[in-house]
């Protein structure tokens, strides 16, 4: 009776060390899955849902979304509501072109960082012919106010917009966590940039940074005009009204693929429209979703999120672009 006790005890000690060896050399599924998820691309999609009076639909759950890439229904990973500070880089566009408006600019810039919260910091960043920081991003209110004072007009001629949003991105909030917005006071009018139309929407597609634009419409010096002959001043006036129409399509492509928007400074009560940007910044909902390796040949991925309500609109980024280094990995 002993010895088989005995040998009982053996046989069970032998059987545990094969289960623990198994266990050792080979990891379950789900500590393969975690592994998988620590080296995949999490892909984030900042959303913003209204009503369809353009009021903010708060309270929402993550099974209130569905994330569909491409057309295929994505799995949910990340949700997060939570309000958080904020970091915004006011843009003021100094061009000439902006000369009549430039004080209305900076008056409006003033206002709007009155509605921030102690919490939140700015950046303010100057755009002509070259870009200027006038103040790094901080929390101070009187260095920012100052910041934006001391925006002036150049003698020369020139507006490197896209270049002052590419520099925004990779530059003012590189390394900045948490909610990021450019907001910017401008014609929309873009002469002698080195980044083009393309390459720009390219790049806010690969970034988590909201853009809101506030237009102020432009035009030639009418009392220059006026001396021109007739034919020539009406040429320069019809030109001026397609660059303006030009100029808002191009700011609501770059609102639209970010989830912002335009505002346009003639038509919008601005304080109503400075609180209701930044409502939305505050309460706005973050999803993630992990890049499916699976899908190749395709560098750009379209992006469609939807809500349940049934009469919520939602904005949210459009796209993913996949970096050159995800797009080998993705390849092999």
């Amino acid at each position: 009776m002993e010895v088989s006790v005995h040998t009982r005890i053996i046989n069970l000690t032998a059987r545990i060390s094969i289960v623990l060896s198994i266990l050792l050399i080979a990891p379950s599924q789900n500590a393969q899955d975690d592994v998988l998820k620590l080296g995949a691309t999490l892909v984030n999609v900042p959303v913003v849902v209204s009503d369809r009076q353009g009021r903010y639909i708060s309270g929402l759950k993550k099974d209130d979304f569905t994330v569909y890439q491409d057309g295929v229904k994505q799995k949910i990973s990340v949700f997060a509501t939570d309000e958080e500070p904020l970091n915004i880089s006011l843009l003021i566009d100094t061009s000439r072109s902006t000369h009549d408006v430039l004080g209305n600019i900076k008056k409006s810039a003033i206002e709007f960082i009155k509605h921030l919260r102690p919490q939140d910091k700015a950046t303010v960043v100057s755009c002509d012919h070259e870009i200027k920081i006038l103040c790094p991003l901080t929390g101070d209110r009187k260095t920012i106010e100052n910041g934006i004072k001391s925006a002036h007009e150049p003698k020369r001629f020139g507006t490197v917009l896209r270049d002052a949003i590419e520099m925004v991105v990779h530059q003012s909030f590189a390394g900045v966590k948490g909610r990021k917005a450019i907001v910017m006071l401008t014609d929309g009018k873009d002469a002698k940039s080195h980044l083009a139309a393309d390459k720009l929407l390219d790049l806010i597609e690969e970034s988590d940074t909201m853009v809101y634009s506030i237009y102020y419409e432009t035009f030639p010096d009418s009392k220059v005009v006026a001396k021109l002959m007739p034919r020539i001043a009406e040429k320069i006036k019809n030109n001026a009204a397609q660059k303006n129409i030009d100029a808002v399509e191009f700011l609501q492509e770059v609102s639209d693929d970010t989830a912002g928007r335009v505002y346009k400074s003639a038509t919008s009560d601005l304080k109503k429209s400075f609180d209701l940007i930044l409502d939305e910044l505050r309460q706005q909902y973050f999803i993630g979703y992990y890049l499916d390796e699976t899908v190749t040949g395709k560098d750009v991925h379209r992006i469609t999120v939807v809500a349940s309500p049934p009469d919520a609109a939602v904005r949210a980024r459009r796209f993913y672009k996949i970096k050159s280094d995800e797009s080998a990995t993705t390849k092999k």
